[in-house]
């Protein structure tokens, strides 16, 4: 059965920059200027650490594989491509698994496209095929009739080939399927190599337990700041916009003193752009999100 790609590019989370013709954002119209720092906090619990990390994937995203694969341990498919990037953590419905797997084998097969177009006059009985009268082959390829007009594209391997009545060319080009009716026709094929892959999936935990390892290895607590220290904080956490220090301004004393603070731990593993950290910071027995960025002299038009 033909599986839907999971999207592995996931959406990496933007840090807005101050907005304004100038480091106090006055002057000057439609140009953004990054701000010199910038600090956001957002109380979060353990089992939220997964989604901040972008590892969270849905059912809408891979709606038959992926949950075959977490439910059995393991999966087999073939594709032309990898439909799943695995090597990597996921977290779906609430667990958290590694995803991995092997090239089993290679199957040859051919792409064929099928175009669709309206019958004008009453179907020659000879050349009608009733779609729930096609061979099990095609109707699990052909789930159902598209409208005239349209074109789609089939893949069948070898073997099935010799089971199909649509290709290498209908043998009953006309299909009704209830008060639909379409001709078909086969405008093209391609030769292809399918790849079969052997998925395996290894729970290592609830997104609670995941995010409480990840704040064993990579969390740290605030403790003994200063005043001016303690109202940056309590900023970067009330304020919409955080923490900034605006383009063009000198970064404080105890600006830099917090810098060297959370720079003296290791940043979270998840890819934002130069200049961007995100960090798990206790303040005040709450844990924290904390985006940190540090760009000086940076605009964009």
């Amino acid at each position: 059965m033909k599986r839907r790609a999971l999207i592995s590019s996931l959406s990496v989370l933007a840090l807005a920059g101050c907005t304004g013709g100038g480091p106090n954002g006055s002057g000057g119209v439609g140009h953004a200027y990054v701000p010199n720092f910038q600090l956001k906090m957002d109380a979060i619990s353990n089992a939220d650490i997964p989604a901040h990390l972008g590892l969270t994937v849905t059912t809408d995203q891979v709606p038959q594989l992926l949950p075959e694969v977490v439910e059995n341990g393991s999966a087999t498919v073939t594709e032309r491509t990898e439909p799943i990037s695995a090597n990597r953590t996921i977290s779906y419905n609430g667990t958290v698994y590694t995803l991995s797997n092997d090239v089993t084998g290679h199957t040859p097969a051919t792409r064929y496209t099928l175009k669709f177009s309206s019958v004008s006059s009453t179907p020659n009985s000879d050349k009608t095929i009733q779609y729930d009268s096609l061979p099990k082959v095609d109707q699990s390829k052909l789930t159902e009739i598209p409208p005239a007009g349209t074109a789609t594209v089939l893949t069948y391997i070898d073997s099935e080939q010799s089971k199909s009545a649509l290709v290498p060319s209908p043998t009953k080009p006309i299909v009704e399927r209830g008060n639909h009716v379409v001709r078909i026709t086969v405008t093209g094929q391609t030769s292809v190599t399918l790849t079969t892959y052997h998925y395996s999936a290894t729970k290592i935990g609830t997104d609670a337990q995941y995010g409480e390892q990840m704040n064993k290895k990579y969390g740290f607590t605030l403790s003994n700041l200063s005043s001016k220290e303690t109202s940056i904080i309590s900023k970067a956490i009330q304020s919409k916009q955080g923490y900034t220090v605006a383009h063009g301004h000198a970064i404080p004393d105890a600006v830099q003193s917090l810098m060297n603070r959370f720079r003296s731990h290791n940043s979270l593993p998840i890819q934002y752009a130069t200049g961007n950290y995100a960090y798990l910071v206790t303040y005040q027995d709450t844990m924290y999100w904390a985006r940190l960025v540090i760009i000086t002299g940076t605009s964009t038009g």
